[in-house]
């Protein structure tokens, strides 16, 4: 029953006799009037859109621009009229797996917002389609939902916009994105983890330079979220509630997720987003933590390109580029150094063992801690599971095929060399930690005798990849707090049978 029947009903049974109740029925009623006038005009909105080749707009699109409705005066010809949407009014939205042809489109919004949402190719308004919602996410008790967004069809070469529109038919909000060519021969992409939310004001301009290196993809390896952290204090191991609150309130947060122009991530995650430091397979709320980074990160299975591991592991392939995520949490030994425990779990080594034999083209290993690093005996493989570690290094000098590592966790950047030694051939691990946290200084850093290069302040990294054969190469920059030039850049080359940098 509506307000306005409420009130008549009410005073005919003088059930409303005293004014405070009067009051309160006639403001229910100019609410529900307004919401009314709004689903109207959104209503409207829509059914205009496909309208707006004619060389006269329609009355209705005129009256909803004089009341301000900034969708329709884009579409009336207002002249100079141009979008003005402040960043940080800006939803949090990011671009999640991305093909030729298809690509989510990952949204975090109020729960009270009505929404609506539009594609279509970058000034051709007569082609705009309404999207429906793919997948829609939600916490009990919390305000904030994510909804997953699959669009599909999407044509090489052209920008696209995504729009989002109110109940008033304001446009609140906008992004270009384009598809991802799968088969270029040359893959230009960034690599960073540590996005720890509690720095984002005093860190944000590294975030801004990261998303104007015109990568054509962003790899995240690892801690993502600072879910078992609150207000910067330690409050892990964290159980679900508190892993969705803190999701939604690092994407809210950091500007990466407000930047006009998408480009495709691809995330795993490390201790802090999967909720405990330091945490393995004994975390109580393991299961959840994993439904929850899937929400938020929208990468599903997609035949030919992204194969899904145990755990939140998956195989990505980019034309002859493959990238192989490992999930160096869900399935760990509980205890921090184990000389006998596992880091991976067997089930997890023999997905990908399966996968990579398929072919001889090198691989990109992705893992949250460092690979090698037991000269300093804490955030890597070799030092927490040596043996496991050894078992792994006899199958990538074997069987696998080449592989260049890189990882995360440490508080810094560093280059290494991998000795024919260790895996049967020279390769590099590449570790950029910490775009967004505090930096572990160089003092308390034990020298490593692999090192060739490194740089103790928040940092990125952007290689340039070709793959060509079985050979790899790569133009591998350094990024640090530097305006514009990077720390460090060289060529490397990488094969089973060689490795050498080129000058």
């Amino acid at each position: 029953m509506n307000s306005a029947r409420l009130i008549t009903l009410c005073l005919l049974l003088s059930g409303c006799s005293t004014k405070g109740t009067l009051q309160q029925l006639a403001v229910q009623f100019a609410d529900s009037v307004e919401q009314d006038r709004a689903s109207r005009a959104q209503e409207l909105y829509l059914n205009s859109i496909t309208k707006t080749k004619t060389k006269q707009p329609s009355p209705q699109l005129k009256e909803l621009c004089d009341a301000k409705a900034t969708a329709a005066c884009e579409l009336t010809g207002v002249p100079k009229w141009t979008p003005m949407i402040h960043p940080q009014d800006r939803l949090s939205i990011y671009q999640g797996l991305t093909t030729k042809t298809e690509t989510y489109i990952n949204v975090l919004r109020h729960k009270h917002q009505e929404l609506v949402y539009l594609h279509y190719p970058l000034g051709a308004h007569d082609k705009a389609f309404r999207l429906k919602v793919d997948r829609r996410s939600s916490f009990p008790g919390s305000d904030w939902i994510v909804e997953q967004f699959h669009i599909k069809n999407l044509n090489p070469g052209v920008t696209y916009l995504f729009d989002v529109i109110d109940q008033q038919a304001n446009l609140i909000d906008r992004r270009q994105f384009k598809n991802l060519d799968l088969d270029k021969s040359k893959l230009r992409f960034s690599v960073s983890s540590c996005m720890n939310d509690h720095y984002a004001e005093s860190l944000a301009p590294m975030l801004q330079k990261l998303n104007g290196q015109n990568v054509d993809l962003h790899l995240f390896i690892g801690d993502n979220v600072y879910a078992d952290k609150v207000r910067s204090l330690p409050a892990g191991p964290a159980h679900p509630e508190q892993l969705w609150d803190r999701y939604s309130q690092s994407r809210r947060t950091l500007s990466f997720y407000k930047e006009e122009a998408l480009t495709p991530v691809l995330a795993i995650w490390d201790d802090h987003d999967y909720g405990v430091n330091n945490g393995g397979a004994d975390y109580e709320y393991k299961g959840s933590a994993l439904e929850i980074f899937q929400q938020y990160f929208s990468q599903p299975e997609s035949p030919g390109v992204l194969r899904k591991g145990p755990g939140a592991s998956f195989l990505f392939q980019a034309g002859k580029h493959r990238f192989a995520f490992m999930d160096d949490r869900y399935f760990r030994t509980p205890t921090k150094v184990d000389p006998n425990g596992v880091h991976w779990g067997k089930d997890q080594l023999s997905f990908f063992e399966q996968e990579l034999l398929k072919s001889n083209e090198p691989v990109y290993l992705i893992n949250g801690n460092q690979f090698f690093g037991a000269y300093q005996k804490s955030e890597s493989v070799e030092g927490y599971h040596p043996a496991d570690f050894k078992k792994f290094r006899a199958k990538l000098r074997s069987t696998w095929p080449a592989v260049v590592f890189l990882s995360g966790d440490r508080h810094l950047l560093e280059i290494m060399k991998v000795q024919p030694k260790d895996v049967g051939y020279s390769t590099l691990e590449l570790t950029s930690s910490g775009i967004h946290a505090d930096i572990t200084p160089a003092s308390k850093n034990p020298r490593n005798p692999r090192q060739i290069f490194a740089l103790y302040e928040p940092n990125y990294l952007v290689v340039e990849s070709q793959v060509q054969g079985n050979i790899l190469k790569m133009k591998v920059k350094a990024f640090g707090q530097s305006p514009t030039e990077p720390e460090y850049l060289r060529h490397f080359r990488v094969s089973k049978s060689n490795a050498k940098s080129e000058k």
